[in-house]
């Protein structure tokens, strides 16, 4: 089974055979991915005039209660995407994170739709004085630029990342070409199904590219946008392209994070135990999967031992599995590549000075990457 695109108001399916999507506890190929011979700078046009057109139609207050209505319908029938969820390797908790706090995003974007007028001008507040005696003066109204946006999304969120994107833009007036990351594009792939079934978004206002951009970017001018997220070298690659240094389209990237926790000389018993606990559920949540996610953890010598043992006992009390066997606190990671970039990584930081202090006795076949604390009793060398 070949996943497919939604572009020029149809499903497609691209030709070739396409990269798999697996299940990440399993193994099982779920479904095959690829955009080979998609009409791509078709979609980018037609959604510009078709989309464009529809959504400029409503107004402000028609859209805002649309992603209303939308957010509703979506919350009706998120437990189909809870069950999808699992093949990712996330436990219903990490599902929760990603549907719920999606859907949450609708809300809040149709709630700021009442601040906004009738239409689809934005006046800023103020006049500006362009003479002494005040008889000539100006102001900023923001229109829609005619484009269209295009979501570049990250593996880690595929709900919540479409979702995200798409309030604003929807919002704005400005239709969305979304583009999931392939090892989770099965999730993305049956959300936009139920956006587009819902029957609330006018046409040309959605579409999906599952599988590579190809020759998306070319088609892009000054009136377009494209939201990335994902890695700092992807980005850095895509921002050379011409459309963004020639034609003037937009590009707005959300790449790589290093977030620490500190623990410092005073911290009582009861904050290093919450340190402690911050830690593990780190960890615990989408396998470490977020961009938020704890990183690095600097204390001080004299707590540090007190700090690990505190961390493992927490550690070693997660249930290591399929997401979809009860008890299990934590899944695999999304994807074999994943687990790669991970074992670099690991490899990176031992080769750096590290050592590994503990490690789960779980499950490492497939995607499986056990909990693991590394020491570093020098932490500066390559950081």
């Amino acid at each position: 089974m070949k996943l497919q695109s939604y572009l020029l108001g149809e499903w497609r399916e691209g030709r070739g055979e396409g990269v798999p999507v697996r299940d990440a506890s399993t193994g099982e190929v779920l479904a095959r991915v690829t955009a080979e011979g998609l009409p791509v700078k078709e979609a980018v046009a037609w959604g510009r005039e078709v989309g464009g057109k529809a959504l400029l139609a409503l107004g402000f207050q028609e859209r805002g209660r649309r992603l209303r209505a939308l957010a509703q319908y979506l919350s009706e029938r998120k437990e189909a995407l809870y069950r999808l969820y699992a093949t990712t390797g996330g436990t219903r908790r990490d599902a929760w994170y990603d549907v719920d706090g999606g859907i949450g995003v609708l809300y809040t974007y149709s709630s700021l739709a009442r601040n906004l007028p009738e239409g689809n001008l934005l006046p800023e507040e103020d006049f500006l004085p362009l003479s002494k005696d005040l008889s000539f003066q100006g102001r900023h109204v923001l229109a829609p630029k005619g484009g269209i946006t295009v979501q570049i999304n990250a593996f880690n969120f595929p709900v919540w990342g479409l979702l995200e994107k798409f309030a604003p833009a929807f919002l704005a007036g400005v239709p969305t070409l979304a583009k999931p990351a392939t090892p989770t594009a099965h999730v993305a792939e049956a959300l936009a199904r139920m956006m587009l079934e819902s029957g609330l978004l006018p046409e040309g206002s959605l579409q999906l590219l599952v599988g590579g951009v190809g020759d998306l970017l070319d088609a892009l001018d000054h009136r377009d946008s494209v939201f990335f997220t994902g890695s700092k070298a992807t980005a850095d690659r895509l921002r050379r392209h011409p459309a963004f240094l020639e034609r003037g389209a937009l590009f707005n990237a959300e790449a790589d994070s290093l977030n620490p926790a500190l623990l410092g000389e005073e911290a009582t018993e009861e904050e290093l135990s919450r340190l402690a606990q911050e830690i593990a559920q780190e960890i615990a949540i989408k396998t470490g999967q977020r961009c938020t996610a704890i990183r690095r953890v600097l204390a001080p010598r004299g707590r540090l031992e007190a700090l690990l043992k505190a961390t493992r006992t927490r550690l070693e009390a997660l249930r290591l599995g399929d997401p979809r066997e009860e008890g299990v606190d934590l899944g695999p990671l999304a994807s074999l590549e994943q687990k790669a970039e991970v074992e670099k990584a690991v490899a990176a930081l031992l080769e750096a000075g590290a050592r590994v202090y503990w490690q789960h006795p779980g499950r490492r076949d497939g995607a499986f990457f056990p909990p693991t604390l590394l020491l570093a009793e020098d932490p500066w060398p390559g950081a």
